[in-house]
């Protein structure tokens, strides 16, 4: 065999292996065991059976379709189906469920009356994996109207979907046929199947002109395909419809484009476009709304993201959105709709886009939309300023950043500006505060080598390094300084002002959420001064000089200090909470837990006084952290600190993300050299 037959075989092995999404369902066209006529109480291999009722009055059946059958009613695949009366039928599939999969259960059914909801189909989840383990845990389910026998089958399956979560990995996932008791309706199913890949029908935005489905006349409480609805309000106020243009209404407001609007009022509709995000993707939403009273801000549009990308998803998460002021309905629509953009980060890459209509509960307006369009412009590589363009600015940057590199391995990399304030603390279960800082021989050490606050000319050194406890959740401080001009403060008690002493300044946030307005009561984030007391041991005070005494509860701060000539080396233990309440006296205080990967607020200030001033060191110049947590540097605990490429983030003009701007980037570059991809065009 020649080297193009291995590689066509190695292509064919991997189309086969990427396109293989069947769960193994048994016996999913209930060939099995095979009958030679219809008959009732016959069942089918790999298959539970359950009376649904209370008084065990259902029925069912298997085998090849009965003569006295309507022709039409012909089996899908293979020569034999079932039928069920208020019956469970149900499959351990002995498939584990992974988290983030999207599950499709399809199952082709038809029934004697077509009673409105008289069939279901669900997907379960068990701890068990026993072909004839009981029914489990109910993930989702849906109730059809199966056309009547007389028509056959339907040309499609119903469909029934459902992603996982985290708590379902591991599971056992089981699948359901049901014939609703309530209904009594005989259910004829065949053909069932079920995939872990949920292909959508069209990615992107559907029905923005609200036409289908056609109503005769405006409909209250009419729906519009493919959108969801949701009340906004708490007492169940809001109201919406879809349709022609109700009569009464402005003569001068007509519809955009087609003959039908949609008009809600303290609603939200939204719609899952099954767009999987792309970082630095941006996408364009355009509205033509109205509202009935031309309240402020009344309308709101938006950009949302979703694990799921499922048509009827509930609503993600809030990405971005705009308050908008609609003209009053009696104008009419405007010639241009209201235009909203937003360009995908990082964060958001993965999952899918949702775009929403909001009438604002709190302003209770009546808003009138159509004419809904939503375009997005994919990111080329080599647009490193987002214009949808490859051109002269780009290589300008690219130019620019010519041969740097951020490799922490790398011989003269350096961090990305992103990544500048960012550090690392390794877990360490081993560490005793006692300023001998044997445990530190593996730190990485943060040079603290900026001018914080006027000169330090005392103090030509200084540095600190961080570790977690992952059992305590605690984080340890090490802080190596040098000073030529010791003054210490003897006590808690003979602090006068913080910039009398020889001290550090040590700030946590555990929730890194950027908290603001702490500085009298360090609710959401913490400060504390510590210093060596000139008789072996520390002083420690709150940031406002107000003492860690016994009436206020013990936030768990342990310092100590070895003074040795001009070198001090200090350590200590800090508690990152949630939410400190010792001093507020509001709510309940709750530490932070600390978990691989988990980032926190976390930065220290060393001061130093001589005779003739004071001045301060820090690793950063983010003045405010007195009462910004925004200006707290960050701290991440890992297992071990890491050194693969990325951990110094990556320059602009990195478009492979190797860690170094070379050729490989230009000719990225190069190759869509001009190419726009904006749908609005380029200028």
């Amino acid at each position: 065999m020649n080297k193009d037959f291995y590689i066509l075989l190695m292509a064919v092995s991997l189309l086969a292996v990427s396109c293989s999404a069947e769960i193994q369902i048994l016996n999913g066209s209930f060939e099995e065991p095979t009958y030679a006529n219809w008959g009732a109480w016959q069942q089918m291999n790999g298959w539970n059976y359950a009376d649904a009722t209370t008084w065990n009055g259902g029925y069912y059946g298997g085998g090849p379709r009965h003569p006295d059958w309507p022709t039409a009613l012909q089996a899908i695949d293979g020569q034999q189906m079932i039928v069920i009366r208020s019956f469970n039928v149900w499959q351990n599939t002995g498939t584990q469920m992974i988290a983030g999969k999207t599950y499709t259960f399809s199952a082709y059914a038809a029934s004697e009356n077509s009673r409105a909801a008289g069939f279901k189909i669900a997907i379960l989840t068990t701890d068990s994996s026993s072909t004839t383990a009981p029914l489990g845990i109910e993930k989702a389910s849906a109730y059809f109207s199966p056309q009547v026998f007389s028509n056959g089958f339907a040309a499609e399956p119903y469909k029934v979907y459902y992603t996982a979560t985290s708590a379902d990995a591991g599971k056992y996932l089981q699948v359901l046929i049901c014939s609703n008791p309530d209904k009594n309706d005989s259910i004829w199913v065949d053909a069932v199947g079920i995939t872990d890949v949920y292909v959508p029908a069209q990615a992107g935005l559907l029905n923005g002109s609200f036409e289908s489905p056609v109503y005769s006349q405006w409909t209250a409480w009419g729906q519009s395909d493919n959108w969801n609805y949701a009340d906004n309000t708490t007492w169940g106020g809001g109201s919406y419809g879809c349709g022609p243009i109700y009569p009464a209404w402005p003569p001068a407001l007509v519809a955009v484009d087609g003959q039908q609007l949609a008009a809600f009022r303290q609603y939200n509709l939204w719609q899952n476009t099954a767009i999987q995000i792309e970082e630095n993707t941006t996408f364009t939403l355009k509205v033509h709304a109205v509202s009935e009273n031309a309240r402020s801000r009344a309308f709101v549009a938006g950009f949302y993201a979703s694990p799921s990308p499922l048509p009827s998803a509930v609503l993600g998460e809030e990405i971005y959105s705009e308050s908008i002021t609609p003209q009053s309905w009696t104008l009419g629509f405007t010639a241009e709709p209201y235009t909203i953009s937003y360009t995908a980060k990082a964060a958001d890459a993965g999952k899918y886009l949702q775009v929403l209509l909001c009438s604002d509960p709190g302003i209770n307006d009546y808003i009138i939309a159509d004419g809904i369009s939503l375009t997005y412009a994919p990111h080329l590589d080599g647009d490193f300023n987002n214009n949808h363009k490859v051109d002269g600015n780009d290589l300008k940057v690219l130019v620019s950043q010519w041969l740097e590199c951020t490799d922490p391995l790398g011989v003269g990399c350096e961090k990305d500006a992103s990544y500048e304030y960012i550090s690392y603390a390794p877990a360490s279960t081993n560490v005793t505060v006692d300023g001998v800082l044997t445990e530190w021989a593996d730190a990485s050490w943060i040079q603290m080598d900026k001018n914080f606050y006027e000169t330090a000319p005392d103090m030509p050194s200084a540095m600190y390094a961080c570790k977690w406890n992952p059992q305590s959740n605690v984080i340890y401080l090490a802080v190596k300084v040098v000073d030529n001009d010791k003054i210490f403060l003897s006590n808690e008690g003979s602090y006068n002002n913080w910039d009398q002493q020889d001290e550090l300044n040590i700030y946590c946030e555990g929730t890194n959420d950027n908290s603001t307005g702490f500085s009298n009561v360090f609710n959401t984030a913490q400060q504390y001064a510590i210093g060596p007391n000139g008789s072996g041991g520390t002083w420690q005070l709150w940031g406002t000089g107000l003492w860690l005494s016994d009436f206020l509860p013990d936030p768990g701060l342990v310092t100590a200090c070895v003074v040795n000539g001009n070198n001090l080396s200090y350590e200590a233990q800090v508690v990152p909470y949630d939410y400190y309440s010792g001093i507020v006296g509001v709510g309940d205080t709750v530490q932070t837990t600390l978990t691989d990967g988990k980032m926190i607020g976390f930065d220290v200030v060393a001061g130093s006084k001589r005779a003739d001033g004071f001045g301060m060191l820090c690793a950063n110049m983010m003045e405010g952290k007195w009462n910004d947590a925004g200006k707290f540097a960050k701290l991440v605990c890992v297992q071990n600190v890491p050194t693969d490429c990325g951990i110094w983030g990556y320059k602009d003009a990195d478009i492979n993300k190797d860690c170094y701007v070379d050729f490989v980037d230009f000719a990225d570059l190069a190759s869509n050299w001009l190419i726009c991809s904006d749908p609005e065009g380029c200028y």
